[in-house]
């Protein structure tokens, strides 16, 4: 057997009929064994199939587009959750295509790729859409990642895993040509996620997990009411909500380091008696700007954090948490504040024990008038 042999179609089939699992290993000459992406996708169409790439590598593109995958199994990766498609660990030398692709994972994940090494950009794009999360946990992706009009549904927990993730490009969750804007429903988590590009977020509707669907104990160990959840989040460019997005939950970007932040002039960050946004203790080193336009049900906070630019805040700001429409106690801001045209109704501004360059507050209106949302 030459270094380097392919895994044929056959030997696959085989193995998922016998229910083992073939490995990543070596052959004569110390050489690993590869599989072609066109195998694997060949094989996930099979009806009767179970597939587990754990560790393999993957010489060129993995393309499953205009696939329509259903139903999930176990894998050596997990033995508390199935998935449909598992690419735990796997070497993918091209890119993840998944265009106008469907994947069912009845209840459970669709897809899961721990760890996995991608060379190019992931593509869940035109009509993608996956019942059930997609975990990236620890991935290394080369370049972007490519979330077009994608829709995914883990509403009864988590949608979409990029924790500790590492992206080479940028990250689009945005609207396709044909105008479909993105949908996530259930929480996405960027916990630890680096991206060597930008975050934009634009015509995109993004919604907390659902309080009253399923009780797993996976579930169950979320905090509630979390959208996105970013801790330790690092951009190197710029976070941008664009356009029309819709967002139901709290935006969670604790500890985090951005390039930038910007909530553009169509938005709404809607969770009512919560916290809206978190940048508490984030290091931002250029501006923040939630423009004129956008409405923020719920509190802004900025406790301890680091804005090396501007401060802009010109929203409509209501239905604060605990009567603190903007929480920004300890906050350094090293450029101006900007605060002409907010309109604030239903709670405090507080800057308490800030350090703040010069702060402009032309036609700002404050209300805090005890009763008034």
């Amino acid at each position: 057997m030459p270094a380097s042999a392919a895994i044929a179609a056959s030997e696959l089939r085989a193995a998922a009929r016998a229910g083992t699992v073939i490995g990543a290993g070596t052959v004569a000459g110390g050489g690993e064994r590869t599989i072609d992406a066109a195998v694997i996708r060949e094989c996930c169409l099979d009806p009767g199939g179970r597939l587990d790439p754990h560790g393999l590598r993957l010489r060129r593109d993995l393309d499953l587009s205009h696939s329509r995958i259903a139903g999930s199994h176990q894998a050596s990766a997990s033995t508390s959750r199935n998935a449909a498609v598992w690419l735990c660990e796997a070497t993918i030398g091209g890119r993840v295509l998944c265009i106008s692709t469907e994947i069912d994972g009845q209840g459970e994940r669709s897809i899961q790729a721990d760890r996995a090494q991608i060379t190019g950009a992931v593509r869940l794009i035109h009509h993608f859409t996956a019942r059930g999360e997609i975990r990236l946990l620890e991935t290394d992706i080369g370049a972007s990642l490519d979330l077009n009009g994608a829709h995914i549904d883990g509403s009864f927990s988590q949608a979409l895993d990029l924790g500790n993730a590492t992206i080479g490009g940028s990250v689009f969750l945005i609207e396709d040509p044909a105008g479909r804007r993105p949908r996530i429903r259930g929480r996405i988590s960027v916990a630890g996620l680096h991206v060597a590009g930008r975050l934009l977020i634009r015509n995109a509707d993004l919604a907390a997990p659902d309080p009253d669907a399923g009780s797993d104990l996976y579930r169950l160990s979320l905090q509630p009411g979390i959208a996105v959840h970013g801790p330790r989040l690092a951009v190197d460019a710029d976070v941008t909500f664009a356009e029309r997005c819709r967002v139901t939950g709290t935006v969670n970007f604790f500890m985090s380091d951005l390039g930038s932040l910007l909530v553009g002039g169509e938005c709404r960050l809607e969770t009512p008696g919560r916290t809206a946004l978190d940048l508490a203790n984030a290091q931002v080193h250029g501006s923040v700007r939630v423009d004129r336009g956008s409405v923020v049900a719920g509190t802004l906070r900025l406790e301890g954090a680091t804005v090396d630019g501007t401060l802009g805040i010109h929203a409509a700001l209501r239905a604060p948490e605990n009567r603190s429409l903007v929480k920004a106690t300890a906050v350094t801001v090293r450029g101006d504040v900007h605060l002409e045209d907010m309109n604030a109704s239903g709670g405090r501004i507080s800057f308490r024990s800030a350090t703040l360059g010069p702060v402009l507050a032309a036609n700002a209106r404050i209300d805090n008038t005890p009763g008034r949302v």
